[in-house]
């Protein structure tokens, strides 16, 4: 059941932002309906999804589908497949093909630094650090952020480690969408903690934090402890920022559900 139409559609501003999970988000601006990092099963390989279901049929149309690396838990095919609409893909350099082995598309392919013009939208592709390619046999492309602007400035990254500068634009950031833990209680090098994700938004600077990338996800493996499937990496993203900072409004939106932000 997909619930009222106006839960996951029908903007109620020029720019809302909700959270279906992990490191998808759909953010609706100027009209325009971007969702990132698509990742709707309920499952992939042992990491089992703990936060509601979002039936992709609830989506509205998808416009545009921002792919920050080609990791499974952030390149899934399945659930692009299932998105309501035809929506234009941006892919990192080299992912191209293998998603379009896959019948999705029309594909969009950029690198680090590239700019472009989007459905109305301008998108600056940027530099993370992470790595990119699909395991375990490629294949190979860089792992990228997004930086989209419209009436409303917004910047995204899937995955990364605390690196400076994160960006280097001068103009000021409405929204970040930044990771803060993951499906197991430590996720090595190339990923944000609370404590550094917390550093990464005061580096940043937006007006608006949205952690995400926690509380969707657990692995179910005896041997692995996950960190990411209770409120905790959030409150301990806020309470790290609060001691940094008093300019930067953190937004917890519970994954798989209708919260957001509305601007």
């Amino acid at each position: 059941m997909c619930g009222s139409a106006t839960e996951w559609g029908l903007p109620v501003a020029s720019c809302q932002i909700s959270h279906p999970g992990h490191a998808t988000c759909l953010i609706e601006l100027d009209g325009r309906v971007l969702l990132t990092d698509p990742l709707l099963a309920d499952r992939i390989f042992s990491i089992r999804r703990i936060c509601p279901t979002v039936d992709p049929a609830c989506l509205p149309n998808i416009d545009l589908v921002l792919i920050s690396h080609l990791h499974h838990d952030h390149c899934h095919p399945e659930s692009m497949r299932a998105l309501n609409g035809n929506p234009t893909y941006l892919v990192p350099h080299g992912g191209g093909e293998f998603l379009a082995r896959h019948s999705i598309g029309p594909l969009v392919e950029a690198g680090p630094g590239d700019q472009l013009e989007l459905l109305g939208l301008q998108i600056t592709c940027l530099a993370v650090d992470h790595s990119g390619e699909r395991v375990p046999f490629g294949p190979h492309a860089p792992a990228l952020a997004f930086e989209i602007c419209g009436s409303r400035r917004i910047y995204f990254v899937g995955d990364t480690g605390y690196f400076e500068p994160m960006r280097s634009g001068p103009q000021p950031l409405d929204v970040a969408l930044l990771p803060v833990a993951g499906w197991g209680s430590s996720l090595g090098p190339g990923h944000l903690d609370p404590q550094e994700a917390a550093r990464a938004a005061n580096h940043l600077r937006p007006r608006w934090v949205i952690p995400i990338h926690w509380g969707a996800y657990r692995n179910v493996l005896p041997t692995i402890t996950s960190a990411g499937q209770t409120p905790g990496p959030a409150q301990q993203f806020v309470d790290a920022l609060e001691t940094l900072t008093a300019d930067i409004e953190p937004v917890v939106l519970r994954p798989g559900t209708a919260d957001r932000l509305a601007l």
